[in-house]
């Protein structure tokens, strides 16, 4: 498994930093004369390395793991941070030993090495190296086929398939995608987030970056035409003179006046009335079928996965169920049955190789190499995996 080679190379580095570090007024440790010495002295210091204590070797097995992770997630951003650490630059010569430790994309490592002998560097920055190797990124996906694009999330699928899991979470599959800066295949992820769906097997994630686009997102609204009146304005009222009091005299008396005809008011103009003013009214998105049918299919997995999951006491034999109460519970049947009881509740290997190892190995004591151990760990694997 890459996490052993992830913890000895760990060891290894730490061994020859040490070395590095030594310093002396009479010698000069750190001459490039002594380089190779160094190494063998301190590969040999990890090779004698047997007092590793059991919580220290878990310590350091489940940051080998994360690191794995990590790196399978973002292969860029995680090699510059342990390749360069705290330094600012590195030789070729230093940089080529730290990668021969990351295997998996092996694709990635060659062409970098082919990088440097074709331009012979004395020295590289962690940002121009992370430069590099996006840019080999870029130019390898863009020549690619899709069936070699594929290729490249082989090893986050053969990471999670050895803790049983046939999924990788979509947020997993963004990270790695993203940091390629491969935008369209990055937006098909982010729609299958926002339908509620957050991992993806390595037969939908094909399904899925082969459907085109504008198939997955959602279409725009259809637009009804709905006419809307629009009420004229209420026509003006005139207004009747105003009467004024006044303290004058009255005038003299004068003759009728004649009384002309009294004028026709004009006909009040109406006013125009706009027309009718279209509103568009949306309606619901249907849901995309991609997506439904997808979720269709984890439901139904799921299911299948949950009823066909045995029993752990099936598959231990009578003699067997003796020899672990004895062996691996200190002789209680009570802790046995309890703990056979919990890992039947676990629906994956991941989950029950963590409980094993907490509160079966280390609660009791127990040395995880012996026969019976081996036998019980065995067992619970095989629960998981022929179902």
């Amino acid at each position: 498994m890459q996490s052993r080679a992830f913890i000895f190379a760990e060891l290894t580095f730490s061994a020859r930093s040490l070395l590095a570090s030594l310093k002396s007024s009479r010698f000069n440790l750190q001459h490039d004369a002594l380089r190779e010495p160094r190494h063998h002295f301190a590969d040999a210091i990890v090779t004698a390395t047997t007092q590793l204590v059991r919580e220290d070797f878990i310590k350091i097995l489940e940051s080998a793991i994360l690191i794995e992770a990590q790196y399978l997630a973002c292969p860029h951003k995680i090699l510059k941070d342990l390749i360069f650490a705290n330094r600012t630059e590195l030789s070729p010569v230093d940089i080529l030993d730290r990668l021969s430790n990351f295997v998996e994309y092996a694709y990635l490592l060659d062409v970098f090495k082919q990088y440097l002998e074709r331009k012979q560097p004395t020295a590289l920055s962690a940002e121009k190296f992370a430069k590099v190797l996006f840019e080999i990124d870029a130019k390898l996906c863009a020549a690619y086929s899709h069936d070699e694009f594929m290729m490249l999330f082989k090893p986050l699928f053969d990471f999670h398939a050895l803790a049983g899991e046939k999924a990788v979470s979509c947020v997993t599959l963004r990270a790695f995608l993203a940091e390629k800066k491969l935008v369209e295949h990055t937006k098909r992820i982010d729609l299958a987030i926002q339908h509620g769906i957050d991992s993806l097997t390595a037969e939908a994630l094909n399904d899925l970056l082969l459907a085109p686009l504008d198939a997955l997102a959602p279409k725009p609204a259809s637009v009804v035409e709905v006419p809307q009146v629009v009420e004229p304005p209420p026509m003006p009222v005139a207004s009747e003179p105003s009467r004024v009091k006044t303290t004058d005299p009255l005038p003299p008396p004068q003759p009728p006046p004649t009384i002309a005809p009294e004028p026709t008011a004009p006909e009040p103009i109406m006013p125009t009335v706009a027309a009718p003013e279209i509103v568009k009214e949306e309606k619901p998105v249907p849901n995309i079928d991609f997506f439904e049918i997808e979720k269709q299919k984890i439901q139904s997995q799921k299911a299948k996965q949950d009823s066909a999951l045995r029993d752990v006491r099936l598959l231990i034999s009578d003699d067997e169920r003796k020899k672990f109460i004895k062996r691996l519970f200190k002789g209680s049947e009570a802790e046995y049955n309890q703990a056979i009881s919990a890992i039947n509740q676990m629906k994956t290997w991941r989950e029950a190789s963590l409980y094993i190892d907490r509160e079966v190995f280390s609660r009791f004591n127990v040395d995880e190499f012996s026969s019976e151990a081996v036998a019980f760990v065995d067992i619970v694997f095989e629960r998981f995996q022929t179902r």
